[in-house]
């Protein structure tokens, strides 16, 4: 095989490029790994068999191998073979679990594989398109963390957070409820809701938002009397009071008095 010899490397992408013969092993070509770039032209030039071992060859690669053209290939083929090919799809569990994250899946692939996906999202890619999240989270298919709440949130992401809520009866009806509604769900750890909150004063919010914030949730909930010019005495206080405590001194919505009491900082302009 002229991939496995010794010639130059520029020779063998330009073989790769004209040359008409489909490669129906993958991992009859040497050193794949090192020849990664190799691979990633055969599949741009759609010289590989779309068959269950070329993909399970190549996904073996380690992950900083994997290329976009590869991905192309799997949205090209997937949808051109019969039946979306039953013994694809079924052997290959372990790279749809993977690609339903990745952005340059195109939707009519993602909507054949994601039926095949038998593990959760941990990290959830934000530069999905909200159909996509909407589907991972209606399969139940998406661990709830602060980031990927934060992503939800951040990317305004009405719909997919409707359907992460409605499960438990709970209708967002406006954009802006989206936080507060996620503070008050109950399947969200206390110490996922603190960070949310720690985020928001770090991104400036407005200090009538972050009062009502930290009143949603009991184990912070004293803390907003500080909004109505109150005092609150910080000595011993818990965890999760502190991370807001000093979240608010350092973005300067409160200040510490020399009797260890936390008031409201007057300069504030939020």
């Amino acid at each position: 095989m002229i991939l496995n010899s010794n010639i130059k490397y520029e020779l063998k992408v330009k073989y790769c490029e004209n040359n008409k013969t489909e490669i129906t092993d993958l991992s009859k070509i040497n050193n794949l790994k090192s020849e990664c770039d190799i691979s990633n032209c055969l599949f741009k030039n759609d010289k590989i068999e779309f068959n269950s071992q070329n993909i399970s060859t190549y996904w073996n690669l380690d992950k900083e191998y994997w290329g976009e053209e590869f991905v192309n290939f799997i949205n090209k083929n997937i949808i051109l073979t019969d039946n979306n090919s039953k013994d694809i799809l079924e052997n290959n569990i372990d790279v749809w679990n993977c690609l339903i994250n990745d952005d340059n899946l195109s939707k009519e692939a993602f909507d054949i594989i994601i039926d095949f996906v038998n593990e959760k999202t941990d990290k959830l890619n934000s530069k999905l398109i909200e159909y996509k999240v909407c589907k991972i989270i209606d399969k139940d298919l998406l661990n709830i963390s602060d980031e990927n709440l934060q992503i939800l949130l951040s990317n305004k992401y009405k719909e997919a957070t409707t359907e992460l809520f409605k499960k438990d009866g709970i209708n967002i009806i406006d954009i802006d409820d989206l936080m507060e509604h996620t503070l008050k769900y109950n399947k969200i750890p206390i110490d996922t809701k603190i960070n949310l909150i720690v985020t928001k004063i770090r991104n400036h919010t407005e200090s009538s938002k972050i009062q009502k914030y930290i009143q949603l949730i009991n184990e912070i909930s004293k803390l907003s009397n500080i909004f109505n010019n109150g005092r609150l005495s910080i000595k011993n206080i818990d965890d999760y009071n502190k991370r807001i405590v000093d979240a608010l001194v350092e973005y300067e919505y409160a200040k510490i008095t020399k009797n260890d009491n936390l008031v409201l900082n007057k300069n504030i302009k939020l």
